[in-house]
């Protein structure tokens, strides 16, 4: 997505290699996949999100408060499309998934429709960290269930500016940038600034750390100096995963401990059909 975010989410409470695309069939979703195992999907925002009887009080009022029909919508659609991901993945039905919304600057006041969503089911932790972001009309979801994640999709469209670099990149990213050719740059500037929200989603930092501070490029292992997290980063197929062609998409999980080392398996998520409308 383009500078700005949708949000991390956290819970309450023999695989593909990393980089590599999510395989055709099926993830077992219901709380039984691997601990390391990484489970994606892409939503698309043309559910019926103003019919979701999950949504709360908050969040209708802030729809609400959308001038444009068309925002409106995109924003009740984004949190059905996210509770729907949530319900899939815990193998629970949609009814049972309630989200409350915790504000690092408002704190955890109750009726916040803002702020990092914490997913539980039937009142109890839903088992899984989450994390989203919007492309298109498109949601791409993530959730794992040993310790947070972060997930971007940046489309290359929106990043044919070369003042972002100063906004994105690191002295020597910035210079690896310009190194490419014109026609190559933006592309170079989604996948940075992509792995980089991916980053700050998983530490739950958000761009309160700026980007240019974190040296992302083409490492597999990134640090973040304010705070001393190092995490793993993945750059995720976005056509096998059915986001908008000229999509660029990362995932980032923490990579100290166990995650350190071995195969973080990723695999799709493919819809029931029979749970939701």
């Amino acid at each position: 997505m383009k500078p700005g975010h949708l949000g991390t989410a956290h819970p309450n409470g023999t695989a593909p290699p990393a980089g590599t695309a999510p395989p055709a069939g099926t993830a077992s979703p219901n709380g039984t996949a691997p601990p390391a195992t990484l489970l994606l999907a892409a939503l698309p925002l043309d559910s019926p999100g103003p019919e979701d009887p999950s949504l709360t009080p908050a969040e209708l009022r802030r729809a609400a408060a959308f001038t444009a029909a068309a925002a409106r919508f995109r924003f009740l659609a984004g949190r059905y499309a996210a509770r729907r991901f949530v319900a899939e993945v815990a193998g629970a039905p949609l009814a049972e998934v309630a989200a409350e919304y915790r504000c690092s600057s408002c704190g955890n006041e109750s009726g916040l429709s803002h702020g990092t969503p914490h997913y539980s089911v039937s009142g109890r932790p839903s088992g899984f960290f989450f994390s989203f972001s919007r492309a298109g009309n498109r949601i791409l979801a993530a959730a794992f269930g040993t310790a947070p994640v972060g997930v971007d999709a940046a489309e290359v469209s929106g990043f044919d500016l070369p003042s972002l670099d100063d906004v994105i990149a690191t002295e020597r990213e910035k210079r690896n940038i310009q190194a490419l050719a014109a026609a190559s740059r933006p592309a170079a500037r989604a996948r940075l600034w992509a792995r980089k929200e991916a980053v700050l989603k998983a530490t739950g930092d958000g761009l309160r750390i700026p980007p240019q501070q974190i040296e992302a490029g083409d490492l597999e292992t990134v640090r973040v100096p304010a705070s001393g997290a190092v995490l793993r980063v993945v750059d995720l197929d976005a056509p096998a995963l059915g986001l908008p062609e000229g999509t660029l998409a990362a995932a980032a999980v923490p990579g100290a401990g166990e995650l350190a080392s071995g195969k973080l398996a990723i695999r799709q998520v493919r819809w029931s059909q029979t749970r939701f409308p």
